[in-house]
């Protein structure tokens, strides 16, 4: 069973009981200075809290595990502090605690008993760790670090931080004489760490420099994921970034992990950039490694020196596609020049099924302040009369990135812009179909300036005609949203009304209202109906039409045109009578 990441109110909840006031800010402090891993788990987030409430931000995050672990060693109870275990200071249980932790990993073993003897296999006695006295092994074991586990027995409180203290003792071991090849082969099989011991492998990278080569080189997405790159000097992250670029060789499946943007940030470091520069211009470099760049490029601090490069891979056309996406993501950190020549590339692109996949893209990505709803209904032309199928989502990223404001603009620059070819072609009607109905939800539900009753029926007619009479899905989404706004769905039945021409199929128009109405098209829309019949309508056609329709209820419109000088009865209860 896995645990669910935290959401947003669950993080607020655990703040604000760590004593955080302004949990909001917190959070959005922690998501800038790329801690955004702690905000998801409970205890990490516990961690970061009491970190920073009772010091300050940790600059790496290295700083942070170092002040937990001082943190969490401390005894914060005043009586236990001047008898027994307590009486001990960090320094003094620090080296037993750090040794608990190591071994407790390293064997196979689920926890440390605090009984005198050993009573079962699964949790050995403390006094079995030989590398530190008993007493100050049992007054750490005591500590925060730890947790009990209910049996007379305790474990490490936190696998984070246990990897980060067990990986301090085994450098310090290193350094007093203990090769590191008898470590290696202790925690894994030629100098490559066993999957569950990765986390402490990687951090003695960056607690015992001195041999950081070989062990970046045994695991180097290990050293990337589990330790601190950022805490890496130069000449170690570009030893990091050669050993990855070896392993995307040897792995055809090299990618980075979801999870790792905040690591890869420390290999896209200013004075990283020749490196990556190097890699980005080099044809022959792994598509892995290209990736893993180009990712760590859209979201670290922006190297300007590297617009250039990462421009040139938006534009080459033998460039796979998913490094184009990553690569726009980079250029969109520099800022608007970088933007404006992305968009000098949308301008040069054709109608090719991949031209028009990188055209949506770049729309979508920097529609602001460099395309209007012009732009938009070009490109949607040109999807409609492409005889290439478009991929799955490539209109509907437009229809969620225009701001709210640019909605019905859109929508009118596509209807009065439609090709007379384009109702008649069947090509990506789906993908065009699903792009109006996006923009339409949208429209309704973040209620844009200037939806009116007139112009949301010329749109639904738009989606209407693209989907085409024998088509039985259904818009489903609008009726909702319409429900909640009772004012505009009467405004769409009368512009309905207003837009009837005598030659238009009836069924069709009812089909289509009760597609789009939340209501039933009984005593409501008929007493819109009449009134507009009563108003008066110049169209003698027209007239005769709406009036003598069977599925819009004549019978019920003559009663009410007849009769609604003189009736009392209300609407409701007449259009249940008659309809």
């Amino acid at each position: 069973m896995a645990l669910e990441p935290l959401t947003e109110v669950e993080q607020r909840d655990i703040l604000k009981q760590a004593g955080v006031t302004d949990t909001y800010q917190f959070v959005k402090e922690a998501e800038r200075r790329g801690l955004s891993e702690f905000l998801v788990n409970p205890q990490n987030l516990i961690m970061l809290a009491e970190v920073v409430l009772k010091k300050a931000w940790p600059i790496t995050r290295r700083q942070l595990l170092e002040d937990t672990t001082v943190l969490l060693l401390k005894e914060h109870n005043l009586a236990h502090v001047r008898s027994g275990g307590g009486q001990y200071g960090v320094n003094e249980v620090r080296p037993a605690a750090s040794a608990a932790c190591a071994l407790r990993l390293i064997s196979d073993v689920e926890g440390i008993s605090l009984a005198e003897a050993e009573i079962d296999p699964l949790y050995p006695s403390y006094r079995a760790i030989p590398f530190a006295k008993p007493e100050l092994t049992l007054a750490s074991l005591g500590r925060r670090a730890f947790r009990a586990l209910g049996n007379e027995a305790v474990d490490y409180s936190h696998r984070v931080r246990a990897e980060y203290a067990a990986a301090g003792w085994l450098a310090q071991q290193i350094r007093n004489g203990l090769p590191l090849s008898r470590v290696q082969a202790l925690i894994g099989i030629d100098g490559v760490p066993a999957p569950e011991l990765r986390g402490m492998h990687a951090w003695l990278a960056v607690l015992l420099p001195e041999f950081s080569d070989v062990i970046i080189n045994a695991d180097p997405f290990g050293i990337l994921i589990y330790s601190d790159p950022n805490s890496l000097a130069l000449t170690q992250r570009v030893c990091l970034l050669q050993a990855l670029s070896r392993l995307a060789v040897a792995d055809p499946y090299f990618s980075p992990e979801e999870d790792a943007p905040t690591a890869i940030n420390a290999l896209c470091q200013f004075d990283m950039a020749p490196h990556l520069k190097k890699i980005l211009r080099d044809p022959g470099a792994p598509f892995g490694i290209k990736l893993l760049i180009l990712e760590g490029l859209g979201s670290a601090p922006p190297l300007p020196s590297l617009q250039k490069d990462i421009v040139a891979v938006v534009a080459d056309p033998a460039t796979p596609f998913r490094l184009k996406v990553s690569a726009m993501r980079a250029a969109a950190q520099l800022g608007t020049a970088a933007g404006k020549a992305v968009v000098k590339i949308y301008r040069s692109l054709g109608e090719s099924a991949d031209d028009l996949r990188l055209r949506a893209f770049i729309l979508a990505k920097f529609y602001v302040g460099n395309f209007s709803a012009t732009d938009v209904s070009n490109l949607y032309n040109t999807a409609a009369r492409s005889k290439a199928k478009l991929l799955s989502g490539v209109l509907w990223q437009i229809a969620t990135s225009i701001p709210t404001h640019d909605i019905p603009p859109v929508l009118d620059a596509v209807a009065s812009g439609r090709e007379p070819d384009a109702t008649k072609n069947g090509n990506n009607r789906a993908e065009r179909e699903r792009f109006i109905e996006r923009l339409l939800i949208r429209a309704v539900e973040e209620r844009s300036d200037g939806v009116s009753g007139q112009r949301m029926w010329v749109w639904l007619e738009m989606r209407s005609t693209i989907r085409g009479d024998h088509n039985n899905r259904r818009f489903d989404g609008i009726k909702p949203l319409l429900a909640e706004r009772p004012e505009l769905a009467s405004a769409i039945f009368e512009a309905a009304i207003e837009d009837f021409k005598p030659a238009t199929v009836l069924w069709r128009f009812r089909s289509r209202l009760s597609e789009y109405l939340p209501f039933p098209l009984s005593a409501h829309p008929l007493r819109l109906l009449s009134q507009r019949l009563m108003a008066g309508i110049q169209d003698r056609a027209k007239y005769n039409a709406l009036y003598d329709s069977p599925s819009l209820g004549s019978i019920t419109v003559r009663k009410i045109t007849l009769t609604y000088s003189s009736l009392s009865t209300s609407w409701p209860t007449l259009g249940q009578i008659c309809f």
